[in-house]
């Protein structure tokens, strides 16, 4: 069959072109996916040929396929004549329930607690099927190819102790066509379908065809308590064409509603044209003396050979724009083709609480072709490059085309010996079927310096059957049943037990994945609700309405609330395995030498688990090993406490928090894996006062241009900029405040902020990135002598570009604060503001028409002027005024009046060729040449004329 015959074949093709052809690597075979009867495919559309171009992926922890462009043939498609049920196909059978009505009664249906828990979408026991009809909450597209749920993760952005869900929808139109966007909603997520325009905040693309959403990633990257937004671009051009870009927001409790990626509070590049920058993403919780680091993955980077390929690590926290070219640390793939970056993750694998890098090279030779490889590269990092062929432990995917390191993932710690496991997807596996798809687990610790997937992963976990592609994304699930054990969550986007390429997710268990031999005996399966929806295409885990237990997201990009919307599921992880009921002691026999029998009862462990006691300042934490606490005291300050715990231990606020009542504790274990207790306070007595501590404000510089100000008490917040202005705010501020410069000195870049307190004591905080802020407006002169090298920073010079027509002037330059315009009759007219770049200037009021003379720009007293070089043209043209009739009649649309339009003009020379379009209901456009006043008659068949000049 070829492309495009029949609507139900067009709907799977565009699933498989969009989803694969369009951005997945070449795959050569007949086992592979393909278009039937030989069609090309370029840019989505199917012509005659036979090549196909295209290059796929991951994210971290579960994006997948990119838009980009690759190079090879197409293997064969799911075959067109498998018999799979597709509870799309027959709407009219009475056997096939609609899948969101069963959604919204699944609330109400009466189930059995013994082998279902939530709403019924977890199921207890091995092997446990559910659909994902039966969801708690499913986040759905904003208009038709969104592909909502392209990639997804889970943090908490705005510090309220839940985990907020982040919707990658990579081909979103909001900036134009094919921009991209991200979208956030605040935990806990209401139990029920709500679509992505209903979202908390919005991250709009800066441009239109750069795929932002991609990728998406929430981790703190400026250590103060709240998730940072990171979302992928790899096709966006600043750096040349596909240069890709990554753009991070710090994480705010007030955030906008709408959020412009073109001013995202950081932004990487790539490092040159074609490197896909942003094709994936990791958040470092200790990259470099206890800075956070931001991953950024470029599959398609030149760097060794063409397309080796690299991941690109910046130490955080950072304001501004930079070139990844300029990273801290960059990692090389081996050779051509490895594609090193399709997948990334940051973990601590040797549970030194440090940070360690993994990077996936789907592409890599090493075992065969296309066999695939991940590296493992320990921390701490060294500045520099670093090359992968070096890297400490190299995972080798078994089998060509196997493509393992697809996607990469920190699992958590699956086997609960205090460091972190690796994750590996190999969705083109072949074992027990073509492409079925595998899933492998390494335990961190003293690894191999090579580790073949096919006999030293400590589990592999192959798909179900053929075509399934599971491993094609691949996340750690923290603990869903709090049994102390990390889980794991492995998608198989083509699978067809609903429906052909309907998807499942799979859900394992930390403490049985040892025993487990194929997804198959997966804990827990959650199938896609219908044919071509490709669920698991994305997965992650969070505790989204914080009861402690990890929720699910599953993300399905292809779903048809529209075409190709997308969605995002989430599951509840409240559902803890039912523990057999037996007797809760042990009985131990012991033999004396008089013969007697002793019979001692000894209570049977539990499990494991994070124990938080609150004693009003301070709180009891219990585990076997933890590595960060963060307390959250009753004025909203927070405190960290980061080390390698273990058992119990007691924490409380020291310095300005100390005596301060405690209502909230988060417990991590790892970089992203963190539960959540609360208490209310009550009956606890407020923190006394201590007029003998020092005035000590924290002061954060969320941007170039705003300053966050968190302190009990203060009374006034000055700004120094970058110009030399200040601006004081004065006021009784408490808690938490941000300043920005208003009027003239709105959008300035701050330098300082001077914080004051209710003593007059003041605080001065530099900021730190001020040098990246401020690089656009300054110019760098070096004077060398044979003593000294001196370094002075001077002022861009103003040097403004005038672009006149006879009535208006535009102007452009870097930063500006006046212009003024002579007219010809003399008068002059003045515009004040901040202005930057290009704006455009004319006469208002009673100079509006007049002919502009000359334009004068400032700028902090430096003025440069320029005469309009077609003065005396415009002013001779100007001294001819004509007069123009034209008579129309509008179209008849829905009413039965005919309008006669006339234009009039006072005429003493020759009329000029003047034209009036057509009109319509709303406009008429008349090109003419200068006039001094037009006048409009409308006159309907009622005979009714109205006026206007």
């Amino acid at each position: 069959m070829t492309p495009g015959e029949g609507g139900d074949t067009t709907r799977r093709q565009d699933a498989l072109i969009i989803a694969w052809l369009l951005v997945a690597s070449s795959v050569v075979g007949a086992s592979g996916l393909s278009l039937a009867a030989g069609g090309t495919v370029v840019g989505g559309a199917a012509n005659g040929g036979g090549a196909v171009s295209g290059s796929a992926a991951s994210g971290h922890p579960a994006s997948a396929g990119a838009p980009a462009s690759g190079s090879g043939s197409a293997g064969a498609p799911p075959s067109e004549d498998t018999d799979v049920p597709d509870a799309r196909e027959d709407e009219s059978s009475q056997a096939q329930e609609n899948p969101r009505a069963r959604r919204a009664n699944a609330g109400t249906s009466e189930q059995d607690p013994a082998t279902r828990c939530g709403r019924g979408a977890i199921p207890r026991g091995p092997a446990g099927a559910a659909n994902l009809s039966d969801a708690d909450a499913e986040l759905s597209g904003a208009a038709s190819n969104d592909r909502a749920g392209w990639s997804t993760d889970s943090g908490d952005v705005n510090g309220d102790g839940y985990a907020d869900v982040l919707v990658g929808a990579p081909s979103n139109d909001s900036a134009g066509s094919d921009s991209g966007a991200a979208y956030l909603f605040y935990g806990p997520v209401n139990l029920s379908e709500v679509e992505l325009a209903e979202a908390n905040v919005t991250f709009r693309a800066r441009a239109p065809g750069e795929h932002a959403g991609f990728a998406v990633e929430l981790g703190d990257l400026n250590d103060d308590g709240y998730a940072d937004v990171s979302v992928g671009a790899p096709l966006a051009d600043a750096n040349g064409p596909n240069s890709g870009a990554a753009y991070v927001v710090y994480g705010d409790a007030d955030l906008p509603e709408v959020v412009e990626l073109k001013y995202a509070t950081a932004t990487f590049y790539g490092a040159s044209a074609g490197n896909r920058a942003g094709w994936a993403l990791g958040t470092m919780a200790n990259a470099s003396n206890g800075s956070a680091g931001l991953l950024v993955g470029a599959p398609y980077h030149d760097g060794v050979a063409d397309d080796a390929g690299a991941a690109h690590l910046m130490y955080m926290p950072l304001v501004g724009t930079y070139s990844l070219e300029t990273a801290n640390v960059t990692y090389l793939g081996e050779a051509r083709n490895d594609y090193a970056g399709s997948a990334v993750a940051a973990l601590d694998a040797d549970g030194d609480n440090g940070s360690d890098v993994l990077v996936g090279a789907r592409g890599n030779d090493s075992t065969a072709t296309d066999a695939g490889a991940a590296y493992l590269q320990y921390g701490p990092q060294l500045e520099g490059v670093s090359l992968l062929v070096n890297a400490p432990v190299k995972f080798r995917g078994p089998a060509e085309d196997d493509r393992a390191g697809f996607s990469v993932a920190d699992a958590g710690d699956l086997n609960d010996d205090g460091r972190d496991d690796v994750a590996i997807g190999a969705p083109f596996h072949d074992v027990p079927a073509d492409d079925a798809g595998a899933a492998y687990v390494a335990y961190g610790g003293d690894l191999s310096r090579l580790v073949n997937l096919s006999t030293e992963a400590d589990a592999a976990l192959p798909g179900e059957a053929a075509n399934d592609y599971a491993g094609w994304s691949i996340a750690g699930a923290d603990d869903v049943n709090e049994d102390g054990y990390a889980d794991l969550l492995v998608g198989a986007p083509y699978n067809n037990s609903t429906a052909r390429n309907a998807g499942a997710a799979y859900l394992l268990y930390g403490s049985q994945i040892a025993e487990r031999h194929s997804l198959s005996g997966a804990h827990a399966k959650f199938s896609g609700e219908g044919r071509g929806d490709l669920a698991g295409f994305a997965v992650a885990g969070g505790d989204v309405n914080n009861d402690s237990a990890t929720d699910l997201s599953v993300g399905a990009p292809f779903t048809d609330g529209s075409v190709n919307t997308g969605s995002v599921y989430l599951v509840k992880g409240d559902c803890p395995q039912k523990p057999p009921e037996e007797n809760t002691t042990t009985t131990t026999e012991t033999t004396t030498t008089t013969g007697t029998t002793t019979t001692t009862e000894t209570p049977t462990p539990e499990p494991l688990r994070i124990r938080v006691a609150f004693d009003c300042r301070k709180a009891t934490v219990a585990a076997e090993q933890y590595t960060r606490v963060v307390l959250t005291f009753a004025d909203g300050d927070r405190q960290t406490f980061s080390g390698v715990f273990s058992g119990t231990n007691t924490f409380s606020g020291t310095g300005e928090n100390a005596g301060e009542v405690v209502t909230q504790v988060r417990v991590f274990n790892g970089p992203n894996r963190f539960e959540v207790r609360r208490s209310d306070a009550s009956g606890c007595e407020p923190a006394t006062e201590r007029p003998d501590e020092p005035f000590a404000p924290k002061i954060f510089f969320q941007s170039c241009e705003k300053v966050v100000v968190q302190a009990d008490e203060f009374q006034s917040v000055t700004l120094v900029f970058a110009d030399g202005d200040r601006q004081t705010f004065r006021g009784n501020f408490h808690d938490r405040a941000q300043f920005v410069g208003t009027g003239d000195n709105q959008g300035e870049v701050v330098k300082f902020a001077i914080v004051r307190g209710p003593g007059d004591e003041s605080v001065t905080r530099r900021n730190p990135s001020f040098e990246a802020c401020a690089q656009p407006e300054t110019t760098t002169t070096t004077t060398t002598t044979t003593t000294e090298t001196t370094t002075t920073e001077t002022p861009r010079p103003l040097e403004p570009e005038f672009d006149f027509a006879c009535e208006e002037v535009a102007v452009t330059a870097h930063r500006y604060d006046a212009v003024t315009l002579v007219f010809a009759d003399g008068d002059r007219q003045t515009f004040r503001g901040n202005f930057r770049g290009r704006n455009v200037f004319f006469g208002t009021g009673d100079d509006r028409g007049k002919v502009v003379e000359r334009a004068i720009v400032k700028r902090d007293g430096e003025t440069v002027s320029e005469d309009n070089p077609d003065f005396e043209d415009c002013v001779e043209r100007d001294t001819t005024t004509t007069t123009t009739t034209t008579t129309l009649e509008l179209p008849t649309t829905t009413t039965t009046e005919t309008t006669t339009t006339t234009t009039t003009t006072e005429e003493p020379g020759p009329p000029p060729n003047a034209r009036a379009s057509s009109p319509d209901c709303e406009r008429l456009r008349l090109a003419n040449p200068t006039t001094e006043r037009i006048t409009f008659s409308v006159t309907g068949e009622s005979g009714l004329t109205r006026s206007s000049s």
